[in-house]
């Protein structure tokens, strides 16, 4: 990817948040991020799950900065279905 990050697909739900299809990977429903939005349009929180299987999510406060994050390793995913057979 060269720069700006080239994604599969991205919306909004019903509930105003923001989801990204960042394509394949080693987890069950492939590579995401979620973005939670409060009723006032404020990104609160955020959820990846990247291409080799692990995972972060983290807090942000009401300006938007990061507030805090947890880092899961890919064999602690319980969506992780293993790398690529070659």
């Amino acid at each position: 990817m060269s720069g700006k990050d080239q994604y599969k697909s991205s919306g909004w739900n019903a509930q105003g948040n923001r989801w990204t299809d960042r394509g394949d990977g080693n987890a069950q429903g492939g590579s995401y991020r979620y973005d939670n939005y409060d009723g006032q349009g404020v990104n609160r929180s955020y959820y990846y799950q990247n291409a080799n299987g692990s995972t972060y999510h983290g807090t942000k406060d009401a300006q938007g900065n990061q507030t805090g994050g947890t880092y899961t390793r890919p064999n602690e995913n319980p969506r992780y279905v293993g790398a690529p057979k070659k």
